[in-house]
């Protein structure tokens, strides 16, 4: 074996995306050399998204040391294949890159490999073996063969060479000198001990410490990372940034540093751009810790907390900081794998010396937790005044207190003097207890028990809880009387505030039967259906419509989480009836005010549950529009796809169902995700990728257009229902409106216009148009104001921008006589873009500001809402406003909570 002192052996794998269940196979024995620090493996799968494939193979192609391919027909029959193969030869003339051909599927590969070195020995394919045993016995082989090469580019190689720096496997026993054991630690091995637990049960994730100052954080992470030295628990290296020590808040200063501190490499001799990789490189290989503490929300910018998170995927992240900014909230969604995020957070509290003796201690500890004191402090109050009771106690710490800290402190003092009502829970019973807990949580601070009791007159638990619900929802929730109403709001928002503490919430929950829940969540929903209709059918000629509306979602972000957490209760004690009601009542709310994952969660455990197959059709095509609006196009597409299958099953013997008016629908929104994925594979720069995706879409509109007039043609002979015929035209004119969008992105100019002239007149030709088909009508006009614009962008044709803004106008005035708010927002947004570009900035902002005005009522995590920001920042920025600032914390906040319905990004 090769003692290792210089870098391992870059290895390239080239093969067949049919070949992709083999390959990883065999990616699984190469993990033995991996281990050792003997080879990195570089293949596909390590593009990420948004980046250049193609440039980032050639990339890694060239500058590795040995290239296998895995030989079988489709490597032969690819023509990417053959151009890396190529390559390969190129690269072992030029540079004596190691060439190794590997025997996978039987195939004519002579004329194409020539001498290249093959394995394994006496041409045994390896795919060709059914039996598991018979291939790992081959793979084994194939490994050795490959050891043996490797071996031999390690033992000639040269130390000093700078692309060959030494990746030391013991790095981690050299931190000692970065990472000293602290001079004093006091009483928190149980902390040292979850963080070990935590790491070594799990191989990556973000860990976060935090917690007012002066507590003790740093002094355990550091115990923590000296302990880890000593056990050389990371094998891949330690890294310790300190950034109050020193001034890390330039990128490549601190990059440089972790990849000192993991690999004691002298980055300092490298461009930036080949310590990423070098980083990323050892990061995906070896099990590695980087402990960045004393985070301040002006130390760090943006680009270190994009590393960070990237690194988080790979290695553990350990952040330490003295109360919850940004970054950690970025980090709590995508936190220890396996584990909830909760658990990967440490709520940092006052820790207390072990030397202390007194019988009250863990009273004491209870009472003076996340209060700003050292530790010593406290000792040297509680040894001062240990001889009186508890009481007495906490009285001369305030008056100590009082006469010697400054007036901060003091407010900190309050916090002790609510805390005491905590030292008699002992007292009480535990019926006594859970109330005493609920009650602290109702009104949003620590209470005594008798505000419950005040409440609900009774002094049993479930008897306290019924009444708290009743008066919450009955009393408070529902009163309408006008000259009330602005006492009325404030006092239910307060009462409201119960349901904001998801742990009590559920056990109230849980303590009530199933009767009684299911009255409770039908007074709900019928409040829900109240609310909806206000949202979905405003009274034109009330001037407080969208007053309505608002009102009504912001009853719905209180409620929702009662709802949510009832489904889920009901589901477990399989309360059918319960559950359902409430599923099938939230998706208009769900969309519009980005409850995705909590929805997904429903309808996922909807399927479970519904037994028949319209059932399951509908929830699936739920599923899809609840996945298309998390940007999940994928599994978007494969939600639609099956509920157009089950739909199919069940219309096939029975083609006068009224129900099948749903059909074209779920085709047009798969055709709509369709699209959007080829936007988004266009954005990638794949535009292959990207014309097959708007192919399939048209696919789609052209099965909705033709399932819409079957329903239409046959009116006459079937009887088909007045009302699905309305709905089945509106939906033929909708669909007509998203082919000509498609063709806009596809540059089809004529077919574009063919297409909105279609929608234009189909939404005409509706008998009745009521709201939503109106609104519908003012997305039709926004895509014609759209379709203008893109002609004066693209083309930079004479007036164009002068049509666009004739239809921006025109759905203005459609969309406000309705108060439909989305769309108002679109256009407002069409608006300002035209006069941005025709550098009318003054009107370009005033357009940009009422468009936020509108969209920040209603689908506030919307692709559109974070174009209007991008834009208005922009705008601002180069008006020289003090605006863009705010403007960007909101794009970014925008940002991210659009990203975390997808998760960690």
């Amino acid at each position: 074996m090769v003692e290792q002192s210089v870098a391992p052996v870059k290895i390239f794998c080239s093969y067949s995306s049919e070949d992709e269940s083999c390959f990883k196979e065999f990616k699984k024995h190469l993990g033995s050399l991996v281990s050792q620090k003997k080879i990195t493996v570089w293949d596909d799968t390590k593009i990420k998204a948004g980046e250049l494939w193609d440039t980032k193979i050639q990339k890694n192609l060239k500058s590795s040391d040995m290239i296998l391919f895995l030989l079988s027909p489709d490597f032969v029959a690819s023509e990417y294949c053959n151009r890396e193969l190529e390559l390969g030869k190129e690269l072992r003339k030029e540079h004596d890159v190691a060439l190794v051909g590997i025997y996978l599927k039987s195939c004519l590969y002579q004329g194409l490999i020539g001498d290249t070195q093959c394995v394994p020995k006496g041409e045994n394919w390896v795919g060709h073996e059914k039996e598991e045993a018979n291939r790992n016995k081959l793979w084994t082989e194939i490994v050795k063969d490959i050891e043996e090469k490797v071996d031999e580019i390690l033992k000639n190689r040269d130390p000093n060479d700078l692309n060959s720096f030494s990746w030391d496997v013991q790095t981690s026993k050299n931190c000692g000198s970065i990472i000293e054991s602290p001079e004093s630690f006091i009483g928190r091995e149980e902390t040292v001990k979850w963080l070990h637990d935590i790491t070594t049960k799990s191989k990556c994730g973000g860990i976060i410490v935090y917690g007012l100052f002066g507590n003790g954080k740093s002094t355990v992470v550091r115990y923590f990372a000296y302990k880890a030295c000593q056990n050389n628990d990371f094998l891949g290296g330690i890294a310790y940034i300190n950034f109050e020590q020193e001034d890390f808040r330039i990128y490549e200063k601190f990059l440089r540093q972790i990849l000192y501190h993991l690999m004691g490499t002298p980055s300092d001799k490298f461009e930036i751009k080949e310590c990423e990789q070098r980083l990323e490189d050892h990061l995906e290989t070896s099990k590695c810790l980087i402990v960045i503490d004393k985070i301040r929300t002006e130390s760090i910018n943006e680009k270190i907390v994009h590393w960070l998170k990237s690194a988080s995927k790979k290695s553990h992240i350990l952040l330490v900081a003295n109360y919850k900014h940004d970054l950690i909230d970025d980090f709590k969604g995508k936190s220890i794998h396996g584990l909830k995020s909760s658990d990967a957070e440490i709520l940092f509290q006052q820790c207390w010396p072990e030397k202390t003796d007194i019988s009250d201690k863990g009273i004491i500890s209870d009472i003076c937790k996340e209060v700003n004191y050292s530790p010593f402090l406290i000792e040297k109050l509680v040894n001062k005044y240990s001889h009186l009771d508890l009481r007495e106690f906490v009285k001369k710490v305030k008056d100590y207190d009082f006469k010697k800290r400054s007036k901060d402190d003091k407010m900190i003092i309050r916090f002790w003097e609510d805390e005491i009502d905590k030292i008699y829970e002992d007292r009480l019973d535990d019926d006594a207890k859970e109330i005493l807990n609920l009650c602290s949580l109702l009104n949003g601070e620590v209470s005594s028990f008798y505000t419950l009791s005040e409440i609900s007159d009774v002094p049993d638990w479930q008897s306290a809880v019924k009444k708290c619900i009743d008066y919450d929802l009955l009393e408070k929730g529902r009163r309408k009387e006008d000259k009330l109403k602005k006492e009325e709001h404030k006092d239910h928002m307060i009462s409201r505030s119960y349901f904001a503490a998801p742990l009590v919430r559920k056990k109230v929950l849980q303590k009530i039967d199933n009767e009684e829940r299911l009255k409770s969540v039908s007074l709900r929903l019928a409040c829900l259906a109240e609310k909806q209709a206000e949202i979905i059918e405003p009274a034109n000629s009330d001037d407080n419509a969208q007053e309505v509306i608002c009102d009504a979602l912001d009853w719905f972000d209180i409620e929702w989480r009662n709802l949510y957490d009832c489904a889920m209760i009901s589901c477990e004690n399989n309360d059918i009836e319960t559950f359902f009601k409430i599923v099938d009542s939230v998706l208009q709310f769900m969309i519009r005010r980005g409850h995705l994952k909590d929805c997904e969660n429903l309808y996922i455990k909807a399927l479970d549950k519904r037994q028949d197959t319209w059932g399951q059709a509908v929830l699936h095509n739920d599923l899809g529009v609840c996945f298309q609006f998390q940007s999940d196009f994928e599994k978007a597409c494969k939600h639609y796809n099956e509920s157009i299958k089950l739909q199919q099953e069940v219309l096939k013997d029975n083609k006068n169902d009224k129900r099948r008016h749903k059909l074209p629908k779920t085709y047009n929104s798969l055709g709509f995700t369709l699209q959007q994925q080829g936007k988004e594979k266009y954005s990638e720069g794949k535009p292959d990728e990207a014309k097959e995706k708007y192919i399939n879409a048209e696919k789609k509109y052209a099965m909705a257009l033709d399932l819409c007039r079957d329903i239409i043609d046959q009116k006459d002979r079937d009887g088909v229902d007045d009302k699905v015929i309305k709905e089945i035209k509106t939906e033929y004119a909708q669909t007509y409106n998203n082919l000509g969008w498609l063709y806009t992105r596809k540059f089809e100019e004529d077919k574009s216009t063919s297409s909105f002239n279609e929608a234009n007149k189909n939404f005409k030709l509706s008998e009745e148009r009521k709201s939503d088909d109106d609104s519908r009508y003012g997305q039709l006009l926004n895509r014609w104001g759209e379709l203008h614009r893109l002609r004066g962008e693209l083309h930079g044709l004479e007036g164009s921008y002068d049509e666009a803004k004739k239809y921006y106008l025109k759905s203005l005035k459609k969309l406000s006589s309705i108060a439909y708010r989305f769309e108002l927002g679109v256009s407002y947004m069409g608006l300002g873009i035209i006069h941005e570009k025709e550098r009318d900035y003054g009107e370009a902002k005033k357009n940009y500001e009422e468009s936020l005005k509108c969209l920040n009522d209603e689908y506030r995590y919307s692709e559109e809402r974070c174009r209007v920001l991008e834009r208005l920042g922009e705008l601002c920025k180069q008006l020289g406003e003090k605006c863009y600032d705010e403007i960007q914390d909101e794009l970014r906040k925008a940002r991210k909570a659009k990203g975390s319905l997808k998760g960690f990004s």
